[in-house]
């Protein structure tokens, strides 16, 4: 009887360590979206489980020592800084599940359209999307500031002179890949809880900016948008970042 009450004991302490041992995350998820025409079956999908963005994240931690103290989600729209007035539409960030119809409103009214030649403005939005202002961490709390680059096209070139002197463009923009990708490696995000999904076709700059530093790929069709099962790819890829 003894043993038993002493196994009952113990067992009772392992299960009060595991529950301590529950980390409380503060997490930011930035969506960065081609908005150009062919993308427009993403961002409808988008805005039909916009409601439901939180619960299935959630539903993914199962069997995590995870718990989502906070969650945010944003929304960065990018298109052809040099050809289109509405290079880029961003959000606020929306607390979920609280704001989630803050955030389905957004995306509601987002269409896709513009683009001109097949580069877009993609490097520039993701440098935007690495200088926004994530949450603080302090105490116990952990982070998870998660990046979703989409797109179905390649990039503009960083050295482009067409950049000099146009007024859109972000004048501290690094002018090389590898200078972007210092920024990346930088302060500005929490180095340990950064991370990037890059869902975009095999071609540059993409398939650089897929090796870096907490960086994973996804295949994406060239000029074909990306599909539901993309949007499956991308919730997973943010509960198993958590």
């Amino acid at each position: 009887m003894a043993s038993q009450a002493v196994r009952g004991k113990l067992s009772g302490i392992k299960g009060q360590s595991l529950r301590r041992q529950m980390f409380e995350t503060l997490v930011d998820i930035v969506f960065v979206i081609d908005g150009t025409g062919s993308m427009q079956n993403l961002l409808d999908e988008l805005k039909e489980r916009a409601l439901s963005l939180y619960s299935e994240i959630i539903a993914g931690l199962a069997g995590k020592n995870r718990r989502v103290t906070k969650m945010r989600a944003k929304v960065l729209i990018f298109r052809d800084i040099y050809v289109d007035a509405n290079a880029f539409e961003e959000s606020d960030f929306y607390t979920l599940p609280d704001e989630a119809e803050d955030f389905r409103r957004f995306v509601e009214h987002i269409k896709a359209s513009g683009g001109g030649d097949e580069p877009e403005s993609g490097l520039e939005a993701l440098y935007r999307a690495i200088k926004m202002k994530f949450q603080k961490t302090e105490g116990s709390f952990k982070a998870r500031q998660i990046i979703l680059m989409m797109t179905d096209a390649s990039a503009h070139r960083l050295d482009d002179p067409q950049r000099e002197g146009d007024d859109l463009y972000p004048q501290d923009m690094p002018t090389t890949l590898s200078g972007l990708q210092n920024v990346w490696e930088g302060d500005d995000m929490n180095r340990d809880a950064k991370r990037l999904l890059v869902m975009t076709p095999n071609a540059w700059p993409w398939n650089i900016v897929s090796t870096w530093t907490q960086a994973e790929y996804y295949a994406a069709p060239a000029g074909c948008g990306i599909s539901k099962e993309g949007l499956d790819a991308v919730i997973a890829f943010i509960s198993g970042s958590i």
